[in-house]
């Protein structure tokens, strides 16, 4: 019988969960420059702003209103508050600009 050698299960747990954290930290490489992409698009951010507080000012009145759940109107509460004071769309600037300003590089 032909038998092969069987990892540790300790080790093969290991591996998946160090893969796993790349993929993550892989799919947060991409998706970091495309929400900075979206802030600069005063529609898009203003939008997502809305929908956000809409999102937190549900969590908050609903659970109340059933008197179910404390913490999702706390998460809502900080949802809406995080929405509400989250500065305006900045208008787009090229990326090399900062570069362009330092003076060594003139």
């Amino acid at each position: 019988m032909n038998e092969e050698p069987r990892e540790e299960s300790g080790e093969n747990w290991l591996r998946r969960a160090q893969r796993a954290m790349g993929l993550v930290r892989n799919a947060l490489a991409q998706l970091i420059p495309f929400l900075l992409s979206l802030r600069r698009r005063p529609r898009v951010w203003n939008a997502l702003r809305a929908v956000v507080a809409l999102l937190g000012a549900a969590l908050v009145v609903v659970p109340l209103g059933i008197s179910a759940n404390w913490f999702a109107a706390v998460i809502g509460l900080v949802l809406f508050l995080t929405a509400t004071l989250a500065p305006p769309a900045k208008p787009g600037r090229p990326v090399d600009d900062p570069v362009r300003e330092i003076p060594v590089l003139k």
